[in-house]
């Protein structure tokens, strides 16, 4: 029995052209799964290929692709093609924001936002390094950051601890102390 499994796995690793090996520890059930027109959650990994392109309309070669489960492109070479009309629709988009896809054209950072609807529907989630000195660690509303009003979702060293906003001695601007202070940053 183990050799046909061995044999089998090899079968799919040598049909398929790549080598899923790290994938699920090359575990001939979940190779199965890659490359059958169905997006599986547990291989729809970089180490299995992305589902062998399953996950993703434009990369998916089978006939009954989507159909099942549709899509859920997490290949970050392709999830700018897929959802291009998303990126630069004014909309912050976390599918989108990466730099692969130019942080959601620009769509989540308020400085970058060149849309009528900038920041009216979503909230902005800025990532780019180049407008959020935090970016990528904090996560969190980087307006915020610096605004002299002490944040909770920024008040953390990820977030440079609002960018000093809650504590009185490192706060700076006339809201400083407007919502209180909690301080949490060791060095203040």
């Amino acid at each position: 029995m183990k050799t046909f499994l061995a044999l089998t796995a090899a079968l799919v690793v040598s049909v398929s052209g790549e080598d899923y090996s790290q994938c699920w520890g090359g575990d001939i059930y979940q190779i199965k799964l890659i490359g059958d027109g169905k997006c599986h959650a547990a291989t729809n990994t970089a180490e299995c290929g992305w589902d062998g392109g399953d996950c993703c309309e434009s990369t998916c070669e089978h006939d009954n692709c989507g159909v099942f489960w549709g899509y859920t492109c997490k290949d970050p070479s392709v999830v700018c093609v897929d959802h291009a009309d998303l990126i630069g629709d004014g909309r912050c988009h976390e599918v989108t924001n990466t730099a692969e896809c130019g942080y959601d054209g620009g769509d989540c950072c308020e400085a970058t936002c060149n849309h009528e609807d900038c920041g009216l529907h979503w909230d902005y989630r800025c990532r780019d390094p180049s407008i959020n000195q935090y970016a990528p660690m904090c996560t969190a509303y980087f307006e915020f950051i610096g605004d002299g009003l002490c944040h909770t979702s920024t008040n953390t060293a990820e977030c440079g601890y609002d960018g000093g906003d809650c504590c009185e001695s490192t706060c700076t601007g006339g809201n400083c102390g407007n919502w209180g202070y909690h301080c949490h940053d060791p060095s203040a």
